[in-house]
C-alpha cells in the first residue's frame, strides 16, 4: 500500500488532508529536492568513461545511497503519520459507532474492516521495510484491535436482523 492508497482510505472514511500540510509539504519537497539532484548525477554519470577512478565512482555510489535513504527516512515518516490518522478514525468508529449500526453505518463499518484488513496484510508484507520502527507495530496492533471491534459489532448486527 503506497502513500496514495492510504490517502484514498483517509478519504473514504472522511478525513480529507490539506495538500499542502506541513508533513506531505516536506515529503514532496525532498523528493523534488533529491530528483534534481539525481537528474545532475546522471549528467555526470554520463560523461564517465574508462579514466574515471574507481574512487569516483564509489563516491558517486555512496551519494546515491544516501539519497535513496533520505527517501525511504521520508516516506516512512510520511506513511507513519498516514497511519495514525486511519488509526485515530477507525478508533471513533470501534468506540463510537458500536450502539448506533444502522444500514448506513454496517456499510461504512464494513469498508473500513476492509480498509483495515488490507493494510494489515499489505504492511506485514513491509516488516523489512519498517524494520525495528517500535511506533509502526504498535499501530499496527491498534489497527487490527479495533478492526477486531468492528468485526464482532457488525457481528451483533447481523444476530439482531
Amino acid at each position: 500500500m503506497d502513500v496514495e492508497e492510504l490517502l484514498k482510505c483517509l478519504e473514504t472514511l472522511g478525513i480529507h488532508l490539506n495538500t499542502k500540510s506541513d508533513i506531505q509539504g516536506s515529503y514532496l519537497g525532498v523528493l523534488e529536492e533529491v530528483s534534481i539532484k539525481i537528474q545532475k548525477v546522471s549528467r555526470n554519470l554520463n560523461g564517465f568513461n574508462e579514466t574515471t577512478s574507481a574512487i569516483e565512482i564509489q563516491c558517486y555510489e555512496r551519494y546515491l545511497s544516501s539519497l535513496s535513504l533520505l527517501i525511504i527516512r521520508e516516506n516512512t515518516s510520511y506513511v507513519m503519520h498516514l497511519l495514525r490518522l486511519l488509526q485515530k478514525r477507525i478508533k471513533f468508529y470501534a468506540k463510537f459507532c458500536c450502539h448506533r449500526i444502522s444500514k448506513e453505518n454496517y456499510e461504512k463499518i464494513i469498508g473500513i474492516i476492509k480498509i483495515c484488513k488490507r493494510i494489515e496484510n499489505d504492511m506485514r508484507h513491509k516488516k523489512s521495510y519498517f524494520g525495528e520502527n517500535h511506533d509502526f507495530w504498535i499501530l499496527l496492533y491498534r489497527i487490527i484491535k479495533y478492526e477486531n471491534i468492528l468485526r464482532i459489532q457488525c457481528g451483533m448486527y447481523l444476530d439482531n436482523e
